[in-house]
């Protein structure tokens, strides 16, 4: 929502930066992986969610054995590399944010939050 969109944008940056910055608890990171590992199971019971997931892993360059061993994979990551790939990909200061909405109800809100490049849109071509 346009009334909130400054707020959230630094609520998702401190949440990244945390992720980036400091080890995430082994409960959390426990809790994460048993849903992660529960949403796989039921994408794939089904034809259309296994043939999904396979199209993703090749469209990534991976093969079908990725599913095979992402139960394995997922179970191994620690806390502390979870925080080292976050600090990678994930820092704030890496960061580039795309934002679609009414730029000039934001534009106030949002300036201060560093470099803003707005853009108008295309206007679409009449018929």
């Amino acid at each position: 929502r346009t009334e909130v969109t400054a707020a959230s944008y630094v609520e998702l940056t401190y949440e990244l930066g945390r992720l980036a910055s400091v080890e995430v608890g082994k409960d959390e990171l426990e809790a994460t992986r048993n849903y992660l590992a529960g949403v796989r199971v039921i994408v794939l019971q089904t034809q259309s969610g296994l043939a999904s997931s396979l199209a993703q892993v090749r469209g990534l360059g991976l093969d079908h054995h990725y599913l095979e061993s992402y139960s394995d994979r997922l179970a191994a990551v620690t806390p502390a590399e979870l925080r080292r790939v976050a600090a990678r990909y994930l820092a704030p200061a890496q960061l580039t944010a795309v934002m679609v909405g009414d730029a000039a109800k934001v534009a106030g809100s949002v300036s201060s939050l560093g470099r803003i490049r707005m853009l108008a849109p295309k206007r679409a071509r009449e018929n």
